[in-house]
């Protein structure tokens, strides 16, 4: 019997992955110890959209859906990924996840804020109409402010998972995605642990 494979598309997470400028820095801080404690154990302080995240409506609207608003199968489906520098919308299907590739995250993750790319409004609508349960970017952001882009598609229940590395190895293959957000009540967005599987 073959093993299916996973591809990991989270950023690993550490005191030095950068935050979105204006936000505050993350911090770990070691809260006990085995030679004084007998165990490990760490505090973190983070911003609900740190790393590798997804943004739920009420990030950008103020009576948007909440982060525990959604079940379980939001966040896994069928994905598809979108070369946004060559797109040719009449030949891509419906799928339940769309995974827009720009190549920004190989230019890696010091310059994840420089010159980043936006998404093309005729792309957006191609997006609503297809109506999936969520987009993945290799970028921070799919828009400037005031971020007309996030209100659209969250507006129309299509999350948005931001900062995805590795996209390029799935490009032309089936796969499913599974985008696992903590499990915060009420909240406006969680980092989340992002993988595809494929056969």
């Amino acid at each position: 019997m073959k093993e299916n494979k996973y591809i990991d598309l989270s950023l690993l997470l550490t005191e030095y992955t950068p935050v979105f400028p204006g936000e505050p820095n993350i911090i770990f801080k070691q809260y006990a110890n085995i030679k004084d404690n007998t165990y490990n154990e760490h505090q973190i302080t983070i911003n609900t959209h740190f790393g590798t995240h997804i943004d739920f409506p009420y990030h950008m609207i103020d009576n948007g859906k909440k982060s525990s608003d959604f079940k379980l199968d939001k966040f896994i489906g069928k994905g598809k990924v979108i070369d946004i520098h060559n797109l040719d919308l009449n030949n891509i299907e419906d799928e339940d996840i769309f995974l827009l590739y720009s190549g920004h995250m190989d230019n890696g993750i010091d310059k994840l804020f420089n010159d980043v790319p936006m998404l093309d409004e005729n792309l957006v609508d191609f997006l609503i109409s297809k109506n999936p349960k969520m987009i993945l970017l290799d970028t921070p952001t799919p828009d400037k402010y005031p971020f007309p882009i996030h209100k659209r598609l969250l507006e129309n229940d299509i999350l948005i998972v931001e900062n995805v590395c590795n996209m390029k190895l799935l490009v032309d293959k089936k796969f499913r995605i599974y985008a696992i957000p903590l499990n915060f009540d009420k909240f406006d967005g969680s980092p989340c642990r992002v993988f595809a599987e494929f056969k």
